[in-house]
């Protein structure tokens, strides 16, 4: 086991000059694998053993008692979870988990992943558009108080929805464990992601039949297109239709590992079809055809500008 300390309040420490006082104690459980790094750089290994531990010291105690956004006076049971996000937020959010989650089976963290993987699964409900909880507390089932007001007035991002999507037949490629097909909360959530939620956000583009997930906000309390949070009207974005793909993909290997041919073959075609238009179509400015589009906002406007997030956008 291995415990973290905050200096500054009540109760007592050794240390080697004497006492110290500390405020807070976290117990984690140490991860119940250690993978190695074989390099000649001396400071890539040091800096890759930092991050096992790092990496080790944020996840949670299942069944413990902790804080619910962060109120000590609401006091829940956490799950098998992991601190993903900034350090001061306490919860874990859907952009930083999927990109954490092949780090985490390398270091045996797999029950974590799949109960958050759940958890946002299980969150992404007709009454809020399929959209996902932006963030969740480590009970695995309470929103981030500071991401949600409403099922019509929380954060959430294109993008979010078909990378969790990808990421549970990345889990299942990475583990083989047959709760990543069968489990009925992300059965669920793929088929609806793949879905209704790509039908359901319609905006002012013509596609010519080809079914792209739109936004018509830059508010991300009301969605947005794009992970670029610079607040920017956007209708579609690259890095939104980059994971729609893939989450046809997803879906499309998730069908055909389970026996669903007819559901493998629609969904590789749906992949296909998008991939084609966008090659030969979304991406190229029709004012400009040696521009490549990044985005169109709602007026249909094609956006070849390079981009990138604003500082202290980061949620």
């Amino acid at each position: 086991m291995r415990g973290r300390c905050a200096a500054g309040g009540p109760g007592r420490a050794g240390s080697p000059s004497g006492w110290v006082n500390v405020d807070d104690v976290t117990v984690t459980p140490s991860a119940p694998n250690d993978p190695q790094l074989s390099s000649s750089n001396a400071t890539v290994t040091a800096l890759f053993n930092w991050a096992k531990t790092k990496a080790n010291s944020f996840a949670t105690q299942p069944g413990a008692s902790g804080p619910i956004n962060g109120d000590p006076n609401k006091q829940g049971v956490y799950s098998n979870t992991v601190w993903a996000g900034y350090p001061f937020r306490p919860y874990y959010y859907s952009r930083d988990f999927a990109h954490q989650l092949v780090g985490a089976h390398l270091l045996g963290l797999d029950a974590a992943n799949k109960t958050m993987l759940r958890s946002f699964a299980a969150s992404a409900t007709p009454a809020q558009g399929y959209d996902p909880y932006w963030s969740v507390n480590f009970d695995a089932k309470t929103p981030g108080a500071i991401d949600y007001n409403s099922p019509t007035s929380f954060v959430r991002e294109l993008p979010a929805a078909f990378e969790l999507t990808q990421k549970v037949n990345d889990a299942y490629t990475w583990t083989g464990d047959t709760d990543y097909l069968n489990d009925p909360a992300l059965s669920t959530f793929v088929a609806n992601t793949v879905g209704p939620y790509v039908s359901g956000h319609t905006g002012p583009i013509d596609n010519g039949g080809t079914p792209i997930a739109q936004a018509t906000s830059g508010d991300i309390f009301q969605g947005v297109a794009s992970y670029n949070e610079n607040g920017a009207t956007l209708a579609e974005s690259g890095d939104a239709i980059g994971s729609q793909y893939q989450a046809y993909l997803a879906a499309a290997a998730l069908a055909k590992a389970k026996g669903d041919t007819t559901g493998a073959t629609t969904y590789a075609n749906n992949a296909a079809q998008l991939k084609s238009y966008y090659n030969s179509t979304w991406s190229v400015d029709p004012a400009n055809p040696a521009n490549v589009v990044r985005a169109y906002d709602v007026n249909g406007t094609a956006h070849t500008d390079w981009a990138r997030r604003t500082p202290g956008s980061c949620r």
